[in-house]
C-alpha cells in the first residue's frame, strides 16, 4: 500500500495541530510550537538554527524589504482595540506598511540566501509544556 506524499503531509500537520497546536496560537496537549528560519544543508538535507551573524544580516535584509513597523504594529493594534479600524482593515494598513506586495517576500529569500550561502526555509519549532514535561518525569 502506498500513499501520496500530501496524505502524509496532511496527517503530519493535524497531529502537529493536535499535540502542539498552531504556530503562533494556543498550544496543543504537548505544548506549542512557532514558525522559524532555518538554514538547510546542501547535501545533506539537515535544518540548522541562524548563527548570530546570519540573524543580523536577516535582521537587516527585513528591515530593508520590510521597514521596522514594530511600532506602527502597536499603534495598528490601538486603533483595532478603539474601534477605529476593523481588523480587515488593519490588515489592509499593515501590509501597506510593510511594503508585503509583489515580489518582495521572494527578493528577500532570494538575497538571505545568497548571502548566508545555503537555502533558508521555515522550519517549526515545537517546545513542550512545562506540566508535560513534570508529567513524563514520573
Amino acid at each position: 500500500m502506498t500513499i501520496a506524499d500530501t496524505t502524509a503531509y496532511n496527517y503530519t500537520l493535524k497531529s502537529r495541530n493536535d499535540l502542539f497546536g498552531k504556530p503562533f496560537q494556543e498550544a496543543g496537549v504537548l505544548g506549542s510550537c512557532q514558525y522559524v528560519w532555518c538554514k538547510q544543508d546542501n547535501e545533506t538535507g539537515k535544518l540548522y538554527f541562524l548563527t548570530e551573524e546570519e540573524e543580523k544580516i536577516k535582521g537587516l535584509l527585513i528591515k530593508k524589504y520590510f521597514g521596522d513597523a514594530t511600532e506602527k504594529q502597536i499603534i495598528v493594534q490601538g486603533m483595532i482595540e478603539a474601534g477605529e479600524i476593523t481588523k480587515e482593515e488593519a490588515w489592509d494598513i499593515l501590509t501597506k506598511m510593510t511594503n508585503m506586495k509583489g515580489n518582495n517576500f521572494l527578493n528577500f529569500l532570494k538575497e538571505l540566501q545568497k548571502m548566508i550561502g545555503c537555502r533558508v526555509i521555515r522550519g517549526t519549532l515545537v517546545q513542550r509544556s512545562l506540566i508535560e514535561e513534570k508529567e513524563s518525569a514520573f
